[in-house]
């Protein structure tokens, strides 16, 4: 894999296999179909030369040798294939089942999922799970308001508070249905984590996340409130994938919790502050671990005063994620 050698050990690379049929054959009652994996040719050119036999990966510029792939799935032999699908299978109709709930929240008040319910912290309860397992892979996804001084300014106290409440509520909602967890609410941010077992699948839920938020903001949220006088959310969208340490912080008696902290989660927070209005940014390792279906839509951000490391190795690159029309 060329580049190997000049990258650090903390690393990950994600490769795309797709399944080859091969043949098959009658057992009994029964048809066994018999299938290969091999590297996706979207994304993989082969290349046979004398010194060399292997697949050249167009997107991120390396090569792999037939032994680099035997190797890793000879390390796939008898694993189990993890699936981490998120809950929305029709985006369009989750955001208009949303639109009809904060157009009832808005006109009444009240919403029918304020019942009466038992207050919890899913996301502390599976740090603990975490921190018992040692496991501490994620994605950290933030997003915030753009110019939310401005809008507390002209809102009043009411509509500041509908306005508010609807965003953290229904981003914390959509987090869920991708199987992540809020860690925080930062003022006008709300931050989220995408945890293993499935590493490869937790790149791809948190990236249809952000841009399922997106989405729902721009189809769902924006129509609703400027029809109740309310303005428009404008956003940013920052990303990025790596080690982070489960920390106990606060004190005892007091407020006591466990967070995230590490290169990873400050990475994340700054992609956030440089990204677009209603942009979605990343980092090189969030976009290295994308399925080719989402790297397709990712190109690198041209940024002003951007010098950030990660690893202590060279200047670490961000990602702009475009949704297709």
């Amino acid at each position: 894999m060329g580049r190997d050698e000049e990258e650090p050990l903390e690393v990950h690379r994600r490769m795309d296999f797709v399944m080859k049929p091969v043949g098959r054959r009658k057992e009994g009652d029964y048809v066994v179909f018999e299938v290969e994996f091999v590297p996706d040719p979207e994304r993989y050119k082969r290349v046979e030369r004398d010194d060399f036999e292997g697949y050249f990966d167009r997107l991120d510029e390396v090569y792999y040798s037939d032994s680099m792939v035997e190797d890793l799935l000879e390390q796939m032999n008898g694993e189990p294939f993890l699936a981490s699908p998120p809950e929305i299978e029709d985006t369009a109709e989750y955001i208009e089942q949303r639109r009809e709930e904060i157009e009832r929240f808005l006109q009444d008040g009240d919403s029918d999922e304020n019942g009466d319910f038992e207050w919890e912290d899913v996301s502390q309860d599976f740090l603990e799970e975490l921190e018992e397992e040692n496991d501490s892979r994620f994605v950290i996804l933030c997003i915030d308001i753009v110019g939310s001084t401005r809008l507390r300014e002209k809102l009043t106290r009411e509509d500041w508070r509908d306005f508010i409440q609807v965003f953290f509520r229904e981003m914390s909602l959509i987090v869920e249905k991708f199987r992540g967890h809020v860690l925080d609410f930062q003022g006008d941010r709300v931050v989220a984590y995408f945890p293993d077992p499935n590493f490869v699948g937790m790149h791809d839920n948190s990236l249809d996340c952000a841009s399922s938020m997106k989405m729902l903001i721009q189809n769902g949220i924006n129509p609703v409130f400027e029809s109740h006088g309310l303005p428009s959310i404008h956003f940013r969208i920052g990303m990025d994938s790596g080690e982070a340490d489960i920390v106990p912080i606060g004190a005892p008696g007091v407020k006591e919790e466990l967070s995230l902290f590490g290169e990873t989660i400050n990475l994340a927070s700054k992609i956030e502050e440089v990204a677009e209005k209603d942009g979605i940014y990343m980092g090189e390792e969030t976009v290295r671990n994308l399925h080719t279906h989402w790297r397709q839509h990712v190109e690198e951000a041209e940024l002003d005063d951007w010098e950030h490391k990660k690893h202590g190795g060279n200047e670490y690159n961000v990602y702009r994620f475009e949704i297709s029309k």
